[in-house]
């Protein structure tokens, strides 16, 4: 029985998982269900001891009780704490140990592989079915940016996490553009404007100019951080390469990665392009991207940079997607992205967006 070990959930239910870890992280390892057999279409993650802490616990157990609506469809699943799992069935005697969560859809594979210039050949079907050069291939990746989208507007719906670690390696896709999204336990947790439990994970390609001027210990991060992590994310599914990934000039010489290039402003398309020295050849194809797209990734970069509430919401980039889908027949006409009173509240947020917009151009 040496591939097996037993936990314990919190109803004192046994669980027999493997031994050895399918999956392995920075804080902890995933591991399969063996026993019994209702619960084999979930996982298991184990925290490393120094991870096994009394905030931790805490913060799992608020996850498992508040989890937000819509975790799942046919397209998308948020892999969100369902149970605590400890080493006994004693509850005077149990150690945290880790949670329970579903286990993602089969024969999935990273997303970040087709954030780069070339897909890796990891699964034969991500350099065919999402090939940038077909039109299947660009349709397919529009598909993903919606069923993340979905994903992502399902945990901001509920005005209480935000992910502020957003990144594709933290991303799982299948090769009908099903997604899945892990590692959910660093999200932010807050109450109105006071942070419950602090994110404690950050990627600096992913984070948002103002993050700078953060101090994530104690201040609480909005939504308008993950809607620019979002926005780099799709910009690197179209394009294969960071939005902020150039060469400059000028005063701007010495800016030598992109995390430098977010603090100033330097989206590669945006109001400072002069301050561009070379400009890598992936970049170009954004000259043909449609403009209704153009816009919001301007709007998340170039906007965004001064005024973070103006960039889009994932809803909004969505429901823009879903629009330029339907004509192509890439999904049934019939088909609704959003609930109606969802869908009427982001129109009336897209009309105040747009007078705001004209109303800053009338006073340039």
């Amino acid at each position: 029985m040496s591939g097996r070990k037993q936990v314990f959930t919190s109803n004192q239910q046994q669980i027999e998982i493997a031994a050895a870890p399918f999956a392995k992280g920075g804080e902890g390892t995933v591991h399969k269900i063996l026993s019994p057999g209702p619960l084999q279409s979930s996982c298991v993650k184990l925290y490393y001891d120094k991870y096994r802490t009394e905030e931790r616990q805490q913060k799992i157990e608020y996850m498992v009780g508040n989890p937000p609506s819509g975790l799942s469809s046919r397209v998308y699943m948020v892999c969100w704490p369902s149970e605590l799992v400890f080493d006994t069935d004693n509850p005077n005697g149990q150690r945290f140990l880790g949670f329970l969560m579903p286990a993602a859809w089969h024969n999935n594979t990273l997303l970040y592989g087709l954030c780069l210039p070339n897909t890796p050949p990891t699964k034969p079907w991500l350099s065919t079915k999402f090939d940038r050069k077909t039109a299947q291939g660009q349709a397919s990746r529009l598909k993903l940016i919606v069923n993340i989208a979905s994903a992502v507007h399902s945990i901001h719906a509920c005005n209480q996490y935000v992910f502020v670690d957003m990144k594709p390696q933290n991303i799982l896709l299948t090769e009908d553009a099903k997604i899945a999204i892990v590692d959910l336990d660093s999200i932010q947790i807050a109450d109105q404007k006071n942070a419950l439990f602090a994110a404690k994970v950050l990627t600096p390609e992913y984070m948002p100019p103002e993050a700078s001027a953060l101090k994530l210990e104690k201040d609480c991060v909005s939504v308008h951080w993950d809607q620019f992590s979002l926005a780099v994310i799709f910009y690197q599914l179209l394009f294969g390469l960071h939005p902020y990934m150039a060469s400059f000039k000028n005063a701007y010489a010495n800016v030598a990665t992109p995390r430098e290039a977010i603090k100033h402003g330097l989206f590669v398309h945006g109001s400072r392009r002069q301050h561009i020295h070379a400009l890598p050849s992936p970049h170009q194809a954004f000259d043909k991207l449609d403009a209704r797209l153009k816009t919001l990734f301007k709007r998340a970069f170039d906007i965004g940079f001064r005024h973070p509430k103006l960039r889009p919401s994932a809803a909004e980039w969505g429901e823009s997607i879903h629009r330029l889908l339907v004509p192509a027949g890439q999904v049934r006409a019939h088909e609704t992205f959003l609930p109606p009173q969802t869908q009427k509240l982001l129109e009336n947020r897209i009309s105040d967006l747009q007078s705001a917009l004209q109303h800053r151009a009338s006073l340039r």
